[in-house]
């Protein structure tokens, strides 16, 4: 063993002493370029950046929808919306608006994507976007792997009234924090109170979980889910409002907050600038419901155990899906909006109420 030791280190030590021997040179890095304020419109560019100059003729890319199942594949029949996609363009992108426009910068360390009209009647969705394997930097090193990104082109806020039944008002959802945290979902019970006269909501989120642990993890089925009320959970306030897309589906965002939470029981979680932002499609959910899919983006987050060793998340987005409950289906002693106090469970069981205290109900409850 003392042999091998002594040989082990002889050749690093000739590595380290010898200038022929070179450190590892990595492929090129690709990053998503998160607009100011985290939202992607029509008119807005898609950017990534390399670590490096890159080889133009070894850039590939396609966009495809979020249909992912629980183990990340896509789900079968899921087709790009735009593939073959070069500096040249799109080899094959379904819209009937202007083409998409691909462009690289001088130095070829980024790509800047002009949407033409691919997302038109797609804003408000979850898509992927995937750098292929073989992207190439001047000294000839590729990736190997695939590149992936989530991202979500929003539609812009038209205002006025609105004619929406959302059945029970309360929302079961589940975001897939895998492109941050690998593993980690966060699930929420969110009673939205909607003002008709202008879209206005007023949303409490409220922790969720499975009821058994060999459940799919992904699940958004009312049966699979229970609210936290003990001390590992807690309810939030977010606000936000409701419109008309300019294709007739109703879209839902968020204004933008700062949460600080627990996730699994044990996970530390603070993301800073949240945002949900959603698209609504009435019996579209499981068995007929009302089912919200979107995004949800943040600033910058940090994760961990130990609240004073917190590892950086950074900037990012995750996906998300939920279906609004039938009003049988609402859990007893959920908080509601329109409660006279909606932390009054969480003061029974000992979790974490971080509503306002008083509790002002908005003008629009009953």
């Amino acid at each position: 063993m003392k042999r091998w030791f002594l040989m082990a280190l002889c050749v690093v030590l000739a590595c380290v002493l010898t200038p022929g021997c070179e450190e590892y040179d990595p492929p090129p890095e690709v990053a998503l370029v998160y607009p100011e304020g985290g939202m992607w419109f029509r008119d807005s560019p898609i950017e990534l950046t390399f670590s490096e100059p890159v080889v133009p003729e070894s850039i590939s890319f396609s966009v495809w929808p979020h249909d992912l199942d629980i183990e990340g594949e896509f789900v079968p029949g899921t087709e790009p919306i735009a593939s073959g996609c070069t500096l040249g363009g799109c080899a094959s992108a379904t819209n009937n608006g202007e083409p998409v426009e691909v462009s690289l910068s001088e130095d070829g360390t980024r790509l800047t994507i002009l949407q033409g009209g691919l997302f038109e009647c797609r804003e408000g969705e979850p898509y992927l976007i995937r750098v292929a394997a073989g992207l190439e930097d001047q000294a000839g090193r590729k990736r190997k792997v695939d590149t992936e990104y989530v991202f979500q082109v929003n539609p812009r806020p038209l205002g006025g009234e609105i004619d929406l039944g959302l059945d029970s008002g309360v929302l079961a959802m589940v975001a897939d924090f895998g492109d941050l945290v690998p593993g980690v979902r966060l699930r929420l019970y969110c009673d939205l109170e909607v003002d008709p006269t202008n879209g206005e909501t007023v949303v409490v989120g409220t922790l969720g979980g499975l009821k058994d642990p060999d459940l799919p993890a992904n699940t958004v089925d009312p049966d699979h889910l229970e609210p936290r009320y003990g001390e590992d959970g807690w309810s939030v306030l977010l606000t936000g409002v409701i419109y008309e897309k300019d294709c007739g589906e109703y879209y839902f965002e968020t204004d933008p907050t700062d949460l600080h939470i627990t996730v699994s029981t044990v996970f530390l979680v603070h993301l800073n600038g949240l945002g949900l932002e959603a698209t609504i499609r009435p019996e579209e959910g499981l068995n007929g419901r009302i089912h919200f899919e979107g995004y949800m983006h943040i600033d910058e987050g940090f994760w961990g155990i130990d609240p004073a060793d917190m590892a950086p998340l950074g900037e990012g987005g995750a996906a998300w899906e939920g279906n609004v409950l039938k009003a049988d289906e609402v859990p007893a002693k959920l908080p509601r909006v329109c409660a006279d106090d909606p932390c009054a469970v969480h003061t029974e069981f000992g979790g974490d109420c971080k509503l306002p205290d008083p509790w002002v109900a908005p003008a629009s409850c009953p």
